[in-house]
């Protein structure tokens, strides 16, 4: 009976942590959109430079994750560094910030041969309202909630 409660037990919480996937995806998804379209909308671009930027753009949003990934896991290990362990921890973190720059750099050289400098000097702006725009969504879920109970 044990045997039995713990496989009912452990399958229950392999369809539970399924659907919290799905369900994530799905926000990813949505949220996706929404940073296209109001991107999109922010730059004014035309279908022809959307099908453009959008393709250089998401390689460049690619990259820049996984640095700062790495970064994180630099950060992770703080705590429990030798200093020889930490001088090559502040080397690294040199080393990725001129990486990002560079990445930024080429990812600017690229998208100028799709898009006019007047739209794509209006980017670091429509990326700055987009993040704004989730926090105070956010927020606004939080004092519903609160408002609820």
């Amino acid at each position: 009976m044990k045997k039995f409660m713990l496989l009912v037990f452990v399958t229950m919480s392999l369809c539970a942590t399924g659907q919290n996937n799905r369900m994530n995806e799905k926000r990813k998804e949505k949220l996706e959109a929404q940073r296209v379209a109001f991107i999109t909308q922010k730059l004014d671009l035309t279908p022809e430079e959307s099908q453009k930027f959008w393709g250089i753009y998401n390689e460049h949003m690619n990259k820049e994750q996984e640095l700062k990934r790495a970064m994180r896991d630099l950060r992770e290990d703080i705590p429990s560094m030798s200093e020889s362990e930490a001088d090559q921890a502040i080397k690294s973190w040199i080393e990725n910030g001129q990486r990002e720059m560079d990445l930024r750099k080429n990812t600017y050289f690229q998208l100028r041969k799709v898009l006019p400098a007047n739209k794509l000097v209006k980017l670091p702006l429509a990326e700055r309202q987009f993040k704004e725009k989730l926090l105070q969504q956010v927020g606004n879920r939080m004092k519903e909630r609160r408002n609820m109970q």
